[in-house]
């Protein structure tokens, strides 16, 4: 009796009644009037995805940007690929060990001419390593403790050191980043995106960031006109582009390079729009671009995928060439909530 007095004391229970009888589907926020009959996709594991045929069909012919034909230049240039992996591996009391391979793919006349592979190597990350580095004190903090971060620090520096190398040895070529060309908050002065730029120009070498996917909804709804267009084809979003971020070199553009591809975000360092137009040309005639993504970038992506051989090999080599002593561990998470 004591006990169910203290309960009422300390709950109001009409609160608690009404809660029970909430729809706990769609009552929360009243979703159900603004949500009724809209069109929906479902997310899995937060990737972006898009509807085929896009979000919005019914949208006026007035609010299409302008498409330009893209039309495959036949003149023999090098297109070059660059993509990475990193892995975090082991932990210690002091850090953590990470691994990270580099995939480099050169197409030239629609065949792949070299490809090669670069790693994997080992980078052990401690706070007095850190410290050593060009980061911002509270960048320091965050790669500490953050495993998703830190990866993403090394997959940019690595990256870039491979493009700066070359921007300075390649002449008349293309460099494919995968992804904006937009500066990092990891960005090393030595060999940054803008010093990378300076030697494409220099070299006249044409960089171009190429992204499968983009987060801003309004590109897929501007691009309306793209998608029904029967040949490659380009518009011009750098309006919408530098609107919503800072730090974006070149020609913001959404292209696609066949009839019913997939339309991706592509910045291209130019002197304008047809200069745009005739880089993305020369993709055209010389990298395969098997469904309408470029083999230079795709081969890149496969070439540093890490296999479980590869990093149980990895692991081998760390304990014994560096004497470590594995501990036993347990996963909380799994301990407590078992195998969901």
């Amino acid at each position: 009796m004591n006990a169910q007095l203290n309960l009422e004391q300390n709950l109001n229970i009409k609160t608690l009644v009404s809660m029970l009888k909430m729809n706990s589907l769609d009552s929360f926020m009243n979703i159900g009037s603004p949500l009724k009959g809209r069109d929906i996709i479902f997310t899995s594991n937060d990737n972006v995805r898009f509807p085929i045929g896009g979000w919005d069909k019914n949208m006026s012919k007035q609010n299409e940007i302008p498409v330009n034909r893209i039309v495959p230049v036949l003149e023999s240039t090098i297109v070059g690929g660059v993509d990475s992996t990193c892995l975090k591996i082991a932990e210690t009391a002091d850090g953590s060990i990470y691994a990270i391979k580099c995939g480099v793919v050169f197409c030239l006349s629609l065949d792949i001419m070299v490809h090669f592979r670069i790693g994997p190597l080992l980078l052990y990350l401690t706070d007095d390593s850190l410290r050593s580095s060009e980061l911002d004190s509270r960048l320091l903090k965050v790669v500490s403790y953050d495993a998703e971060m830190a990866r993403r620090m090394i997959r940019i520096n690595m990256e870039r050191i491979i493009q700066y190398e070359l921007s300075k040895v390649l002449h008349n070529s293309v460099i494919l980043v995968d992804g904006s060309l937009k500066d990092s908050i990891f960005e090393n002065r030595q060999y940054n995106l803008s010093k990378i730029t300076e030697n494409c120009l220099l070299n006249r070498n044409i960089l171009l960031g190429l992204g499968k996917s983009t987060k801003y909804k309004i590109l897929d709804k501007v691009s309306i006109g793209l998608r029904s267009f029967r040949d490659p084809g380009l518009i011009d979003v750098g309006f919408i582009i530098k609107s919503l971020v800072r730090n974006t070199l070149g020609y913001n553009t959404m292209v696609k390079f066949a009839k019913n591809t997939l339309i991706m975000r592509a910045d291209i360092v130019a002197s304008s729009i047809p200069d745009a137009i005739f880089s993305l040309g020369k993709i055209m005639g010389n990298d395969p671009l098997p469904s309408g993504y470029p083999e230079s970038l795709s081969m890149a992506h496969h070439i540093s995928s890490f296999s479980s051989s590869e990093i149980s090999g990895i692991k081998v080599h760390l304990l014994k060439k560096y004497d470590l002593a594995e501990l036993p561990a347990h996963n909380p998470r799994q301990e407590i909530l078992g195998s969901l």
